[in-house]
């Protein structure tokens, strides 16, 4: 009798299930997503969003070519789809499939498509960065996009905006002062993506050096460099004032500027000498991709070989290397490097040496001094560079 009492309660359960199966099914059949009205070479904009980023590359190629065709047309589609939510039957189904029986499992996961609305909406995003200033109707929408959640959708959404050009400017002002860091930060991304076409937004951008998200600043000082000279004061009165990550970030963001630099120069002396390794390594690499040689920058180098910290003596070394024949007022430093504790280091100062190419007795006797040296690396770079110093022999 009791085998019996569960067994009817086991044929009550599957006939519960399959009836909750089969109203999940209608409803389905009843909310499943209408066809779209644009479709280019027999494909919706949904589907070629989904070809945008599938694994094959040559797939993904002939989306981003067909989206650049289809140009204005995919933009109604396309901002729709940033919008776009899994529909609840669809949420219900694939959080729930474990807890139905494996026959009514299957019926249902055959008929009701996975989750995909994240990745549509990313994929839009992206495509309506291909299309670049043509998506302009698209911007309110993108800058909705950039207070979701997710980086990888909002990240899409900023590189999107700086592809729209100028008018998309006045929404990337807005975020500006937003309360979340992450919109700021896509904001201030977005501007410099746009380079000098963001001109417009420098009297906001340049306060933004000090912003209270270290992330954020950094990202500021590296936005200014690529909008242009207008930038350069902001990035310099942050590598006279500035602390860490923010301060490193203003000196590498120099070179960038195509004007003349020797006004940064003092002030990344001055930083060669910071309280923080990680500054006074960015600011001797600063100054080496400015190719200065002025006495002070020369001198700041031949400190450098001298540092407590193993990244600043290699970072000077290599700067006089590409300094060259310009930098002999350090080649004492450089044979006193030659007897580093890195082998790093010690290699670097032998090639540079060899790039400096003072021939001195001394400067000989000192790569000599390598050729026991316990490591190849710096066996070779000393050879090297007495091959390139060796006095030539007179012409007869």
């Amino acid at each position: 009798m009791g085998a019996v009492v569960i067994a009817s309660k086991r044929w009550w359960w599957w006939l519960v299930a399959a009836g909750i199966a089969a109203g999940l099914f209608v409803i389905f059949l009843g909310v499943r997503q209408r066809p779209e009205g644009y479709v280019f070479k027999g494909k919706t904009v949904t589907e070629w969003c989904r070809q945008l980023s599938g694994p094959n590359a040559l797939e993904r190629e002939e989306a981003r070519k067909s989206f650049e065709q289809m140009g204005p047309y995919a933009v109604p589609g396309l901002v729709s789809l940033l919008g776009v939510k899994d529909s609840a039957l669809t949420q219900r189904v694939w959080s729930n499939a474990r807890n139905f029986p494996q026959k009514i499992r299957d019926f249902l996961l055959k008929r009701v498509p996975p989750p995909d609305a994240a990745a549509l909406r990313v994929s839009a995003a992206r495509a309506l960065g291909v299309l670049g200033p043509v998506a302009l109707p698209a911007v309110p929408a993108l800058a909705k996009a950039l207070h979701d959640p997710s980086r990888t959708f909002w990240s899409e959404a900023a590189g999107a905006l700086s592809r729209v050009g100028p008018e998309a400017v006045p929404e990337l002002r807005k975020g500006l002062n937003d309360l979340s860091s992450s919109v700021r930060f896509a904001c201030v991304y977005a501007l410099g993506e746009m380079g000098p076409k963001a001109v417009a937004v420098l009297g906001e951008l340049i306060p933004m050096v000090k912003d209270p998200d270290e992330t954020v600043a950094v990202a500021t000082t590296q936005a200014l460099a690529k909008i242009g000279s207008p930038g350069l004061t902001a990035l310099l009165e942050m590598v006279n004032t500035g602390q860490g990550p923010v301060k490193e970030a203003a000196a590498a963001g120099l070179p960038a500027f195509q004007a003349p630099l020797r006004s940064a120069l003092p002030s990344l002396v001055r930083m060669s000498r910071d309280t923080s390794a990680a500054s006074r390594k960015r600011a001797l690499e600063t100054l080496s991709a400015l190719r200065a040689t002025e006495r002070p920058v020369l001198l700041a180098y031949a400190n450098g070989l001298k540092d407590a910290e193993v990244e600043v003596r290699l970072a000077a070394a290599k700067a006089l290397e590409i300094t060259g024949r310009a930098a002999e007022i350090a080649v004492p430093a450089l044979i006193g490097a030659l007897k580093d504790e890195n082998a790093q280091v010690r290699e670097a100062a032998a090639r540079a040496l060899g790039a400096i190419g003072q021939s001195t007795e001394s400067t000989r006797e000192a790569l000599a001094s390598l050729r026991d040296d316990p490591e190849v690396s710096v066996r070779n770079a000393a050879m090297e560079a007495m091959a390139k110093i060796a006095p030539k022999p007179a012409q007869p």
